[in-house]
C-alpha cells in the first residue's frame, strides 16, 4: 500500500512538471506571437501614417474632400491602438506566466511534506546501494592483489636465498601497490574512496576493518 503512495506522490509531481513544461511553452508561443504582432503593426502604420499625410496634403491643396482624410486618419488610429493592446499583450506575458507558474507549485506545497519523506527513503536506498558497490569493488582490488601477491612471495623468498647464500646483505623487495599514497591525498570514508584507502587495501589484500565495521552497520540498519 505504500508503494502505492509513494508512486502516486511522484506521478503527481511529475504531472505539475510536465504542465509547467507546458504552461511555459504555451506563453513562450504566446510571447513570439504577440512580438511579430507588434512588429506588423508598426510597419503597418508606418506605411497608413505616410498616406494619411499624402491625404492631408491633398485635402490642403484641394485634390481631396475632408472625408477622405479622416477615414484616413480614423483607420491610423485604429491601428495604433490595435498596437497599444499588442504591446500591453507582450509586457502582461511574464507576469500572467509567472501567475500561472505559482499556482501549479502551490499544489505541488500541498504534497511537499510527502515528497520529502519519499525522498529521504530513496536517498537511503541509494546510499545502501552506493556502500555496496564501494565494498564489492574494494573486495575486487582485494582478491586481485591478492593474485599478484603469489607473484610477490616467489621473489621476495628467491631474494631471502640469495641473502642466506651470503650474496646479498639484505632483501629489499617489497610488495608495492600501483595506487598511490602521496601527502593530502583522499583518506576515504563511508562511500567516499580515497587514494589512500585504495592503497591500503590493495598492500593488505584486505578491506579495512573501519570501513567494514560502517559497511555492516549501515546493513543493520538497513534491515
Amino acid at each position: 500500500m505504500m508503494k502505492d503512495k509513494e508512486s502516486t506522490v511522484i506521478t503527481d509531481i511529475q504531472k505539475l512538471i510536465d504542465k509547467a513544461e507546458m504552461v511555459k511553452k504555451r506563453f513562450a508561443d504566446s510571447l513570439e506571437k504577440a512580438k511579430k504582432e507588434v512588429d506588423s503593426l508598426i510597419k503597418e502604420i508606418e506605411v497608413l501614417d505616410a498616406e494619411k499625410h499624402e491625404m492631408y496634403k491633398g485635402y490642403v491643396l484641394g485634390d481631396f474632400d475632408i472625408s477622405v482624410y479622416q477615414e484616413a486618419k480614423s483607420i491610423v488610429e485604429g491601428k495604433q491602438e490595435l498596437l497599444q493592446v499588442a504591446e500591453a499583450k507582450v509586457n502582461d506575458i511574464s507576469s500572467l506566466e509567472q501567475e500561472e507558474l505559482a499556482t501549479i507549485y502551490q499544489k505541488y506545497e500541498e504534497m511537499q511534506q510527502q515528497f520529502q519523506l519519499e525522498k529521504q527513503k530513496s536517498q537511503a536506498k541509494t546510499y545502501k546501494k552506493l556502500m555496496e558497490a564501494k565494498h564489492d569493488f574494494l573486495q575486487q582490488v582485494a582478491d586481485i592483489s591478492k593474485e599478484e601477491f603469489r607473484m610477490y612471495m616467489l621473489e621476495r623468498k628467491i631474494g631471502d636465498v640469495e641473502v642466506d647464500a651470503g650474496l646479498k646483505n639484505y632483501n629489499y623487495i617489497d610488495y608495492y601497490s600501483p595506487y598511490f599514497k602521496w601527502f593530502a591525498m583522499e583518506e576515504g570514508s563511508d562511500i567516499n574512496i580515497g587514494n589512500i584507502e585504495l592503497h591500503e587495501v590493495y598492500r593488505n589484500r584486505k578491506i579495512s576493518p573501519s570501513f567494514m565495521a560502517e559497511y555492516n552497520k549501515q546493513k543493520i540498519i538497513q534491515k
